[in-house]
């Protein structure tokens, strides 16, 4: 979602911080994501991932922004659009913000897909490093015993719960790789493997 603009992360990760203990109430569990997990000095966008409390449709913590949206705390951040022009990301699962001058990715999901939810948006997966991408690449090459389908991990006609990053790198029979050292190289050399 990043316009280019970046902001230094100890500017984020307090702003952040603000902003998930505002949806904090509506979720049993949110964290951040994206570059900002990973380490990086500075960030175009910060990445949340959340578990909704309870079952409703729409989740309560897409109704609270919604809310936030109406009292004028957080907007509709505007994407920009390959073709020129902006759009705006506002659905059920996934929401663009602009808080305080920054621009936030909220990612919902369920403690059933969870971890790979969490370990997709941690990524890296843009500019020259598309790690995840290179390791869902991988997969679908490979044939591996189970697939990815609709954000959730599926083996032998079952859906598998994936409720920790440990749990995905299980199922990849790979050991836990913190977030600050993934990377598409590290991927490709332990696939080769």
């Amino acid at each position: 979602m990043s316009d280019g603009k970046r902001i230094k992360a100890d500017v984020a990760y307090p702003i952040a911080g603000k902003l998930m203990q505002m949806l904090r109430p509506h979720t049993e569990w949110i964290e951040v994501a994206g570059s900002l997990r990973r380490g990086s000095p500075d960030v175009g966008d910060v990445e949340i991932v959340a578990v909704p409390k309870g079952d409703m449709k729409p989740h309560d913590v897409m109704v609270e922004t919604d809310n936030l949206v109406d009292l004028g705390v957080i907007k509709k951040a505007q994407i920009p659009l390959r073709k020129g022009g902006t759009t705006t990301r506002w659905g059920s699962k996934r929401r663009a913000i602009s808080f305080e001058e920054v621009k936030f990715d909220l990612f919902c999901c369920d403690m059933d897909n969870r971890g790979l939810i969490y370990w997709l948006r941690t990524g890296p997966d843009s500019g020259k490093d598309r790690g995840s991408t290179t390791l869902m690449t991988w997969l679908k090459r490979k044939r591996a015993p189970f697939r990815v389908e609709g954000g959730y991990v599926k083996a032998g006609g079952r859906m598998l719960s994936i409720s920790s990053e440990s749990d995905w790198f299980d199922v990849l029979g790979l050991p836990y790789i913190p977030p600050t050292d993934r990377s598409a190289s590290l991927y490709n050399k332990l696939f080769r493997n």
